[in-house]
C-alpha cells in the first residue's frame, strides 16, 4: 500500500500542470509513506531476529516516565495534526528499569501508534505510568477512545498478523505485528502486557508492565544528550553499487556543504580514497565483486594515505555479528540502512580531523 501513493506522487511531481503546493503535498505524501513503509520492513525483520532468539538488549538504568514522555513528545504533532488530545500522566518518582532504551521506546511507540491509528477525530488518548509497588513493577497505560475490540478480538490481538475483520478500518491496518512485537519486547524485558477493551466503539486500555530496579538514594539519570553542532565541511566519499542510494546520498551531503565523491566498486572507491584523501568515508558492506565493504575499510586502514579517514559502514546488515565484523574489519561506526539523516549529520560532526 505505501508503494502506490509513492509512485502517484512521483508522477505529480513530474507533471508540468501540477501546482506548486500540488507538489509540495506530494513530497509529504512520499515522506509519510516512506517513514510508514520503513516501519513495515523494520517490523518485518524485528519478527525474524525474535524467532531466531537474535534480538540482543543494550541494558543500562532508564526512567521510565522520560522514556514514555519522550514517546509521547515524539508523536505530540501527529496527533494534533490528526484532531486527536494526547495526554501524559507521571508519577512524582523516577520509575527505575533495567532496560534498553531503543526496544523500550519502540514498544510504548507502537502502542501509541496504534492508539492514534484506531481513534477518530476529537478522540483523546492517555498515556500514563503507574507505580506497583506491591509487584514490583511500573506499568504503562495507554488508553484510548477510539473502535475498541471485541472479545474474541482480545484473545489473539498480541499474536502475529492479526488484524481486526476488514471493513470500515481496512485503511488503518498495518501488517498485524505492532502488538506482537510489543510483547515480544516486553516479555525481552521480564514484563507483561495485557489489553481491555468494553467492546467496539467503547475504546481500548493496553498495559505494559515492567520490573523496577531498586536505586539508592542520590541516584541521578544520565545527562540528557545535548544537541550537536552542524558538521564542519567534510570531504566524503561514497562507496556504494546502489546507484540511486549513492547519487542521493552524495547529493543531501553536498547540500549540507560537504565535498563529496562517488564510487560504486570496491577498487574504484580505493582508487578515490588515494586520490581524493576523504576525512570521511561512508561505504556499502554488500559490494560486487570480490572484494566487499568489511575488505574495503582493511584497506583504507592499510594505507598511509587512507588510515586517518572515519570510516561509516551503512549497509542493510544489521544483525550484532555484523556490527562486530564492521568494527574489527576498521569501520569507526555501523548504520542500518536506511539511516538517520540526523544521526550521519552528527557522526560527521564528531568525526575526526
Amino acid at each position: 500500500n505505501p508503494l502506490a501513493p509513492i509512485r502517484n506522487s512521483l508522477h505529480i511531481l513530474r507533471s508540468e500542470q501540477a501546482t506548486a503546493a500540488q507538489g509540495e503535498r506530494a513530497l509529504q505524501t512520499i515522506e509519510r509513506q516512506a517513514v510508514h513503509l520503513t516501519r513495515l520492513v523494520d517490523d518485518l525483520l524485528d519478527i525474524s531476529r525474535i524467532s531466531q532468539g537474535k534480538i540482543l538488549l543494550r541494558r543500562r538504568r532508564l526512567d521510565l516516565n522520560e522514556i514514555v514522555r519522550a514517546a509521547v513528545e515524539d508523536l505530540q504533532a501527529q496527533a494534533e495534526d490528526a484532531g486527536l488530545m494526547l495526554e501524559l500522566g507521571l508519577p512524582a518518582s523516577p520509575q527505575w528499569v533495567d532496560g534498553d532504551p531503543t526496544r523500550l521506546s519502540q514498544a510504548i511507540g507502537n502502542v501509541l501508534h496504534n492508539a492514534l491509528k484506531f481513534t477518530e477525530r476529537g478522540g483523546r488518548i492517555t498515556a500514563a505510568v503507574r507505580e506497583e509497588p506491591e509487584h514490583g513493577a511500573a506499568a504503562i497505560v495507554v488508553r484510548d477512545t477510539g473502535v475498541g475490540m471485541e472479545p474474541e478480538m482480545l484473545g489473539r490481538v498480541f499474536e502475529p498478523f492479526t488484524q481486526a475483520e476488514r471493513g470500515r478500518d481496512r485503511q488503518r491496518g498495518g501488517l498485524g505485528l505492532g502488538l506482537f512485537l510489543v510483547k515480544a519486547l516486553v516479555e525481552l524485558h521480564g514484563g507483561s502486557v495485557t489489553a481491555d477493551s468494553a467492546g467496539l466503539g467503547k475504546g481500548a486500555e493496553l498495559t505494559l508492565c515492567l520490573p523496577v530496579i531498586a536505586v539508592g538514594r542520590g541516584a541521578e539519570m544520565s545527562e540528557p544528550t545535548s544537541a550537536k553542532p552542524a558538521a564542519p565541511a567534510r570531504r566524503c566519499l561514497v562507496i556504494e553499487d546502489h546507484e540511486d542510494a549513492a547519487e542521493s546520498l552524495a547529493l543531501l551531503l553536498r547540500l549540507d556543504g560537504h565535498e563529496t565523491e562517488v564510487a560504486f566498486t570496491a577498487d574504484e572507491g580505493l582508487e578515490k580514497a588515494r586520490r581524493f584523501r576523504p576525512d570521511v568515508v561512508l561505504c556499502d558492506i554488500g559490494l560486487p565483486g570480490a572484494m566487499d565493504g568489511y575488505g574495503v575499510a582493511r584497506a583504507l586502514r592499510e594505507n598511509e594515505e587512507t588510515r586517518s579517514a572515519y570510516l561509516i559502514a551503512l549497509t542493510g546488515y544489521g544483525q550484532e555479528e555484523d556490527r562486530r565484523r564492521a568494527l574489527e574489519a576498521g569501520f569507526d561506526t555501523h548504520l542500518t540502512k536506511p539511516a538517520d539523516l540526523d544521526m550521519l549529520r552528527r557522526l560527521l560532526a564528531d568525526a575526526r580531523h
